[in-house]
């Protein structure tokens, strides 16, 4: 069979154990699931039975056409299962869902297999390690999978990722990350940083702008919240975040993004998920790109205190790992820290 996984190697994520629980989480969220213009002719003769008709299951948007969705999310979504699925078998299903929550990465080295936090399988370590599903990932290789090909600088960080990865059978993962952001910070290109050692900054003025660039997003999009947010991060004075039912301070704010919780081990392992995903590698610059996979630490010290710790993780994985233009945004923080 010649398939995308016969002709590369596969290069699985070892922090990654999945297996659907059936929650339909995924299913009720607000994205748009185009479909190949044939499935509403293929699935007609189903829809009865399913309760659907082609014009509540299907619209025509923009000369293409999705999966319609009402309040309790796609109208597949029967019984916190997917319709499609159970009555038609997986291959009915739009490419996206059938890949989801798997993520591919192409690089020169092979193509790199993860998966999605937004999926509450995933947080939860919820089935067996990725290596273990080889023939369900080759045969969603076989179909038309969406594989992310934006990486940049891969032969310049081949040799840094060697060394990092060396430090790290040593000392802390999220400390080696420092010591080469401080780096980074003065100029250093990947050639030049070293992981092991160094010597570590205050890094308040970057938490202050990873906050208030990337807390605003999960905010509703009113533009008095955004200023009132950015002035009492600037000023550490009062605040209210009404989705969140928070009233303090942006002082406190700042305070929770430098104080570790007392249990970070999905922290953790989510921002060696990215790092795998080589998600610093869609910016230009190693300053930019190392700051994206620091960013979720502090970001994730606040929303772990303002909701639960899987929400939080699921809201930074939609802004760091799914976000459209997250290249530019880190591009354009990495500008105010430059030593």
């Amino acid at each position: 069979m010649d398939t995308l996984s016969s002709r590369r190697a596969l290069i699985f994520d070892p922090e990654i154990r999945y297996g659907c629980i059936r929650c339909g989480k995924s299913c009720r969220q607000d994205w748009d699931i185009w479909v190949h213009r044939d499935l509403p002719g293929l699935v007609e003769p189903y829809l009865a039975e399913l309760g659907l008709s082609l014009e509540r299951a299907f619209v025509p948007e923009d000369g293409r056409i999705r999966l319609a969705r009402d309040q309790a999310g796609c109208r597949f979504l029967q019984d916190d299962l997917c319709a499609l699925h159970c009555h038609l078998g997986v291959r009915r299903k739009p490419n996206f869902c059938q890949q989801y929550p798997w993520i591919f990465v192409e690089t020169p080295a092979g193509l790199r297999v993860t998966a999605s936090y937004t999926c509450t399988g995933v947080i939860q370590l919820a089935g067996p390690p990725l290596s273990e599903q080889r023939l369900e990932i080759e045969s969603c290789l076989a179909q038309n999978p969406a594989v992310d090909t934006g990486l940049r600088n891969w032969q310049e960080s081949l040799d840094f990722h060697r060394r990092f990865e060396e430090a790290v059978t040593h000392e802390l993962w999220a400390l080696c990350l420092m010591r080469c952001l401080v780096q980074a910070r003065h100029g250093r290109d990947w050639d030049e940083l070293d992981p092991g050692s160094g010597e570590l900054e205050d890094m308040g003025l970057a938490r202050r702008l990873v906050i208030g660039a990337l807390l605003k997003p999960c905010l509703d999009h009113e533009p008095h919240l955004w200023q009132e947010l950015d002035e009492a991060l600037e000023q550490g004075g009062d605040l209210k975040i009404p989705q969140f039912n928070y009233i303090g301070s942006g002082a406190e704010l700042l305070h929770w993004a430098a104080c570790p919780l007392e249990q970070e081990s999905l922290l953790e392992r989510y921002r060696r998920s990215l790092w795998f995903r080589r998600q610093h590698l869609r910016c230009d610059r190693p300053l930019a790109g190392l700051l994206l996979n620091w960013s979720a630490a502090p970001l994730f010290r606040v929303l772990a205190r303002l909701t639960q710790q899987g929400e939080a993780i699921e809201r930074i994985e939609m802004l760091l790992g799914h976000a459209r233009e997250v290249e530019r945004v880190f591009t354009l923080l990495a500008g105010f820290l430059v030593g």
